[in-house]
């Protein structure tokens, strides 16, 4: 019960991360983007065709690309770090009562 339980917290906490690093990364590269760049509004119509309406579309979908994998990179270097700290407090732990016994099998 209580893996499964971790399982489920663990799987909303990491989506919900994952989300909120994604409008962080799709916020900060917006910052970079104005329409009053030299030749950015005809990068644009040219991304669409000549529409200017599905130019921006298509940055819009590649900027929403690019902060989701930013965002899932953010989130895969936190669980890495996670994963060695419970690695070296694993190693700090005493191991179990039967390990040093020696018991039937020594004999």
């Amino acid at each position: 019960f209580l893996r499964t339980l971790g399982g489920s917290f663990a799987a909303s906490l990491t989506t919900y991360l994952w989300a909120r690093r994604t409008q962080v990364h799709h916020a900060h590269i917006t910052e970079h983007i104005s329409v009053y760049t030299p030749g950015m509004q005809e990068q644009v119509t040219a991304m669409g065709q000549g529409d200017l309406q599905r130019g921006a579309a298509s940055l819009n979908n590649m900027i929403n690309h690019q902060a989701s994998q930013m965002g899932f990179n953010d989130i895969f270097y936190l669980l890495g770090w996670t994963f060695l700290a419970i690695i070296f407090f694993l190693w700090l732990a005493k191991p179990p009562f039967g390990a040093g016994a020696g018991g039937a099998a020594a004999a």
